[in-house]
């Protein structure tokens, strides 16, 4: 069902990036992938301490929108410090419909056999604003004929991540993910994550 896979920056011994997965008793599924500033240990901490509280928050019964809207609001009121990019999908797993929030994160693709749609667009990450215009972006989503949703973090060079998808054919969610993360090898160098 999801499968993920990731590059560490080189000369660090942590990942920036976190992936979790929150299972819920009436049958949904949410995805969360945050990408803290930077990297090595710091965007680790941030990364992780976002997506603990955004899962606690919603296991809590908080809708996606207004625990984002949350994390917000913490990160506006500490004292310096980086942020974390966030997406948070959240799919049915009767209807295999859903949402997907973005906020500040890396475009997110769509795929089915060699069609390809890139979700989202660039947005500041939570931390930097209030008010009605700032806020995550919410998409609708429907894997109802077995299309794959692949999340990716900003070390995922969206050209090249765009190529290897379109050119691949249906492979298992552990491998795509893997081939996302490996078609951008040879781009700026970050931690790269990939979760499908």
């Amino acid at each position: 069902l999801t499968g993920a896979a990731r590059a560490i920056k080189e000369g660090e011994t942590k990942s920036g990036d976190n992936f979790s997965v929150i299972e819920r008793e009436e049958g949904r599924l949410t995805v969360l992938l945050c990408d803290g500033m930077g990297s090595g240990e710091e965007a680790r901490n941030e990364a992780m301490g976002t997506s603990a509280l955004l899962k606690e928050l919603i296991e809590s019964g908080l809708e996606a929108h207004d625990a984002m809207q949350t994390i917000n609001g913490l990160y506006i009121l500490r004292d310096g410090g980086g942020f974390s990019a966030i997406d948070l999908l959240q799919v049915s797993l009767v209807s295999a419909e859903g949402f997907l929030h973005k906020w500040g994160a890396a475009p997110s693709f769509l795929k089915f056999g060699r069609t390809l749609q890139t979700l989202g667009s660039p947005l500041p990450p939570p931390g930097l604003g209030v008010g009605r215009s700032y806020g995550p972006a919410c998409i609708r989503v429907s894997l109802q004929r077995g299309e794959a949703l692949i999340l990716t973090s900003d070390g995922v060079d969206t050209a090249m991540a765009e190529r290897y998808l379109q050119s691949c054919g249906e492979l298992p969610v552990r491998e795509l993910a893997a081939g996302v993360v490996g078609s951008s090898e040879d781009a700026m160098p970050d931690d790269r994550t990939a979760a499908v």
